[in-house]
């Protein structure tokens, strides 16, 4: 039965690289497409079982949300997959090989000049897809982006060396979606925790000072204690799950 198991699992790992590999030959924008969008999905997938399943205790477990997935899927797929595309071909043309001086300038030129607007791409239109404000996307993307620039230098940075070093140039962008799935999962960590509003906080000390004492109620009132964010400080990146801490 395990044999047979095994078996059958390796034939089909070969049928779909086979059809993989293919596919990209004949349709290498389309393929590359469905394969980062459908990494993508599944990246917030695995971090919604987290979240929602596993961490939390069985009385406080709640449902999945699959309007999130289909966010990451549309980004992931219609939005950078193209864009990654074309940026990969471009820099295969322009320092092709893979000597080290050639791999040293791609991964800088990728780090230097795609991460800053993919990253703040991201934050924007995620934000805008759920339906917040302008506003409220610009502020997101003000908040966070510097601490996933950082992380994602050096997170990239071994990888994108894996990239040009090693991957054929048509299975970069493969390649990068499965690195992807590990980034998505810390860029779903740091979407999750809430933007707040700058200006308005006020040190709980100093609020507590202008509180006028109150009289003790009686026993029935319930007192419930401040919750902290599950995932409150996560610091990481994609993905391997560091702690990420967002100022």
């Amino acid at each position: 039965m395990l044999s047979t198991f095994i078996r059958l699992t390796k034939r089909g790992i070969t049928t779909t690289t086979r059809v993989a590999k293919t596919s990209l030959n004949t349709f290498p924008v389309a393929t590359n497409c469905l394969i980062y969008g459908s990494m993508s999905g599944l990246a917030e997938f695995a971090q919604q079982t987290l979240v929602y399943k596993i961490l939390p205790a069985p009385e406080d477990r709640t449902p999945y949300n699959p309007m999130s997935v289909a966010r990451y899927m549309t980004l992931g797929g219609l939005v950078f997959c193209p864009v990654l595309h074309a940026w990969y071909k471009w820099l295969d043309k322009v320092w092709p090989g893979t000597a080290k001086v050639a791999v040293a300038q791609k991964v800088a030129l990728d780090i230097v000049l795609l991460s800053p607007p993919e990253y703040a791409t991201f934050y924007m239109l995620m934000n805008l897809m759920m339906g917040e404000s302008w506003d409220t996307a610009k502020k997101e993307v003000a908040k966070k982006l510097p601490t996933t620039l950082a992380f994602a230098t050096a997170f990239w940075i071994p990888m994108q060396i894996i990239n040009f070093k090693y991957v054929s140039p048509r299975m970069r962008v493969v390649f990068v979606a499965g690195c992807t799935f590990l980034e998505f999962n810390m860029l779903a960590f740091l979407k999750n925790m809430k933007t707040a509003p700058q200006g308005d906080e006020k040190d709980p000390v100093i609020a507590n000072q202008h509180q006028e004492p109150q009289t003790q109620k009686t026993s029935s009132i319930v007192h419930h204690e401040p919750q902290v964010a599950l995932v409150e400080c996560v610091r990481p990146r994609v993905c391997s799950c560091a702690p990420c801490l967002v100022v």
